[in-house]
């Protein structure tokens, strides 16, 4: 509609500039004719000062030119009627030119009442887009502040997401532990034979620690596993953590060795054991090991157990 009214605007001042264009070409006929009138009016002075002329001769000689007296007084009447003819030709073009001015200065006001209201109608509009550009920027400051918390929900889903992650990570733990418990009966131990002074209990691993999340020392975690070994008849693998023997927590290599060396050859444990971020239980054998002399070694970060 706005495009529509300004469309009306210019079309009405195009009319306004064909009408004023048409006032001057008829102001210029008026002059002309004017001008014509001027001059037919020089002619009639010239005529009168011819008949004056003739009329002061003619007075002087009356008696021998009465015929030229009486063509003369018809010149004057044809002069007058002439003049007659042109003032009522300049008052009928007056009174056409000035009705027809009457007819386009009605047609001009009309048209600048016209462009009145219009110029009106478009400050309205002004006025109306003015306040929609506000609300336009008051929206656009709203989209902002929405993509903003929208932002701020995503990371916080993100974060939401990854404790989800955890929560069934560990969800997932306590349920492969509840199934193996279920699962895997835990079987009759054997009837340990008393350990020979010189037979060791073994599973056949190399063991190293790892730093947990404090910097301590928190995870008991298979280095190597000695082929044909207790540990590697099970099916343990190098970097399984050690989670649990037989239930009992492995904080530290000392745990694993105390537990160790309180079991017989013969007897089965069960290990938690968490590989690749999945909670396994594995039953183990204990075997024995000949005691050797005890010889000089390094120290180092690795137990044999």
């Amino acid at each position: 509609s706005e495009y529509r009214e300004t469309d009306e605007v210019q079309q009405l001042k195009t009319q306004i500039t064909e009408l004023s264009e048409h006032i001057q070409a008829l102001t210029v006929e008026v002059t002309r004719k004017d001008e014509t009138i001027h001059r037919l009016e020089t002619k009639v002075t010239v005529l009168q000062k011819e008949l004056t002329t003739i009329h002061s001769t003619s007075s002087s000689v009356n008696a021998e030119r009465e015929s030229d007296f009486k063509q003369l007084q018809a010149t004057q009447e044809k002069v007058k009627l002439q003049q007659n003819e042109l003032e009522m030709m300049k008052r009928s073009y007056q009174d056409e030119l000035n009705h027809h001015r009457k007819e386009k200065s009605d047609e001009v006001n009309s048209i600048r009442r016209e462009l009145s209201l219009l110029t009106t109608k478009n400050q309205e509009l002004i006025q109306s887009i003015s306040v929609k550009e506000h609300d336009l920027s008051l929206l656009q400051q709203k989209l902002t502040e929405c993509t903003d918390a929208r932002k701020m929900l995503e990371l916080k889903n993100k974060e939401l997401e990854v404790r989800i992650k955890e929560l069934e990570a560990q969800v997932h733990k306590l349920l492969m532990e509840l199934q193996m418990r279920e699962e895997v009966p835990a079987p009759a131990p054997r009837q340990a034979e008393p350990p020979s002074p010189r037979v060791r209990p073994t599973i056949g691993v190399e063991i190293k620690m790892l730093d947990g999340p404090r910097g301590k020392n928190d995870y008991v975690v298979v280095h190597a596993v000695k082929p044909d070994g207790p540990a590697w008849k099970a099916g343990l693998q190098p970097e399984d953590v050690l989670d649990k023997w037989n239930n009992n927590k492995l904080r530290k290599k000392a745990d694993l060795e105390a537990l160790l060396s309180n079991s017989a050859p013969g007897e089965v444990v069960n290990l938690t054991v968490e590989r690749e971020k999945k909670v396994l239980m594995i039953p183990v054998t204990i075997e024995g090991a000949v005691k050797q002399k005890a010889a000089a070694r390094k120290v180092t970060s690795r137990t044999h157990i």
